[in-house]
């Protein structure tokens, strides 16, 4: 309980006011204390940085390595304008760091209001997804590389697209896609592109339509992995 009330107190308890974004977040563990992290970076010069990543394993272990790498995540971001340079910088950190075999799937991601421009790097984690305003999905498939922390020296090309008005970003953690119901069955990318193409929009209520459709779905059976699901949408 002591770890879970502290682990609460370095991942943002809501989405906070940005430039030219509105954002929701939401997390469910699948133990008292989870394995993911996620972050919203503002800086200086009006842009926003999401952070959203899953630690291997699962507990204490998994929740102390999280709040060190979130912290490594803000430095080198603010140290780096590249979100390619900053992955590569928190990757040769946490390889050199990782003792215990742990590494970390991870999205960053940076929005430029007056452009309306991500660009963004992707550690081995999920894709992220786009819901357009007449309720496509895509995925972000490009800028993918190893997670961090398990070879040093790695590089991160970063990827760049524009969100339109009325579009919607979503990243997740695979807890979504691996969520088992009471049949065995996964939860799966289909029925997550599903809700989202047939759900709300705002952000604020995308969130909570999906984990509410996962939580459906799965009922009383006990789940293996952790819940994070991040979505923003541009304000003009």
């Amino acid at each position: 309980e002591t770890a879970a009330e502290i682990q609460q107190t370095f991942l943002p308890g809501t989405f906070p006011e940005a430039n030219g974004l509105v954002g929701a977040v939401a997390t469910v563990p699948a133990l008292q204390v989870g394995g993911d992290l996620y972050d919203i970076i503002r800086f200086p010069d009006g842009r926003t940085g999401l952070v959203v990543g899953d630690v291997s394993g699962k507990g204490v272990p998994a929740a102390l390595f999280g709040a060190r790498l979130l912290s490594d995540v803000r430095y080198e971001a603010l140290y780096h304008d590249d979100v390619g340079a900053t992955l590569a910088s928190v990757n040769d950190i946490v390889a050199r760091r990782s003792t215990r075999g742990m590494f970390v799937t991870l999205l960053y991601a940076v929005y430029e209001p007056a452009s309306r421009r991500i660009s963004f790097a992707n550690a081995g984690h999920v894709a992220p997804l786009v819901r357009a305003a007449d309720g496509t999905v895509t995925r972000w498939e490009e800028a993918l590389g190893v997670p961090l922390g398990v070879v040093p020296g790695q590089s991160y090309p970063p990827a760049s697209r524009t969100l339109s008005p009325g579009d919607t970003l979503v990243i997740l953690t695979d807890g979504f896609l691996d969520a088992v119901g009471p049949a065995g069955e996964q939860f799966g990318e289909e029925r997550v592109v599903d809700v989202l193409s047939k759900g709300p929009a705002l952000p604020i209520e995308l969130v909570a339509s999906l984990t509410q459709a996962v939580a459906t779905f799965t009922g009383n059976v006990p789940q293996a992995d952790d819940l994070t699901c991040l979505a923003v949408s541009p304000t003009a």
